[in-house]
């Protein structure tokens, strides 16, 4: 009978107790602060309930003419999964940006007129899956900006000014499935730049500037199925740049300056299912030359044996 008492009392008295409410002034962080008093219902900015702010799990702040983070910005939301910031006046991500988003999986900074990082600008966001940082004014990206982010499965990097992708950009985005680098300055990609993207299946790079695929440019992308070229400055095919994309399935390269495909091009690509010539300089693509595989549909030209 003592027995059962004693864990009687060992439960009752060691269960976890939910946090106290306290209400918060936290009118500092501005119009963060005032979306957040208006989300959980409160009478202002100036008493908000912490618990009310814990149970947040969307926050959308677009367009609300923010222009700086303060370091205390999203502190007491620890549940937040989603929160959109677009098309504010962002123009530097502070360091750690997003302090508090322990939960946090997708992040929307589309047109945030963004132009600089801080290298730890995202640090903690370790459950972040979804990454929008499409239009906006950035030009270059700290090498270890996405350092910490291993669980991320889709990063858009779309319509920025970006000329050059740093080597080891992508080193720790190892679950990272789809990557769009669409609408910028990258004039070539090789065999450095995406290093890291083991799980990568979709790699957009549509109307950027590209000229030139060195060898083995996408040798690090085993398991990658869609690659998207559309409308660059592709001028040729090399025998080795398309090395290593065994589960390439769909390839568009539409409306480029190809003229010429090299020999065994396209050996690599055994489970190539469609690829699109349409808009370019070439007239007739040869499958044996080429290395194509008889059930591969090409689009854009005449083929030949």
């Amino acid at each position: 009978m003592r027995f059962i008492f004693y864990i009687f009392l060992t439960t009752v008295f060691f269960l976890p107790h939910p946090k106290a409410d306290i209400i918060l002034d936290i009118c500092s962080r501005g119009p963060i602060g005032d979306e957040i008093a208006l989300k959980t219902k409160a009478p202002d900015c100036h008493h908000v309930s912490s618990q009310e702010m814990a149970s947040l799990q969307e926050l959308s702040l677009i367009g609300r003419q923010i222009q700086n983070l303060p370091k205390d910005a999203f502190l007491g939301l620890e549940t937040l999964e989603k929160l959109d910031l677009s098309f504010n006046q962002i123009h530097h991500l502070p360091d750690q940006a997003f302090l508090g988003l322990h939960n946090l999986q997708t992040l929307y900074l589309y047109d945030c007129q963004i132009e600089t990082f801080s290298p730890i600008a995202f640090d903690g966001l370790n459950t972040l899956e979804t990454l929008y940082l499409t239009k906006n004014h950035f030009e270059q990206i700290p090498e270890n900006l996405f350092k910490g982010l291993q669980k991320l499965k889709l990063l858009d990097l779309s319509y920025n000014p970006i000329k050059q992708i740093p080597d080891g950009l992508f080193q720790s985005l190892f679950r990272l499935q789809s990557l769009v680098i669409a609408g910028t300055y990258l004039e070539h990609v090789q065999e450095t730049t995406f290093r890291g993207l083991s799980s990568l299946l979709s790699l957009d790079l549509s109307s950027n500037q590209i000229s030139l695929m060195l060898p083995k440019a996408f040798s690090a992308l085993p398991h990658l199925q869609e690659l998207y070229l559309v409308n660059n400055q592709i001028k040729n095919i090399q025998s080795s740049s398309l090395d290593g994309l065994v589960n390439l399935k769909w390839l568009d390269l539409a409306n480029n300056q190809i003229l010429e495909v090299q020999a065994g091009a396209f050996l690599d690509l055994t489970s190539l299912e469609w690829v699109d010539f349409s808009l370019n300089k070439i007239v007739e693509v040869s499958r044996s030359h080429a290395g194509l595989q008889k059930n591969t549909r090409i689009d854009g030209v005449s083929v030949i044996p």
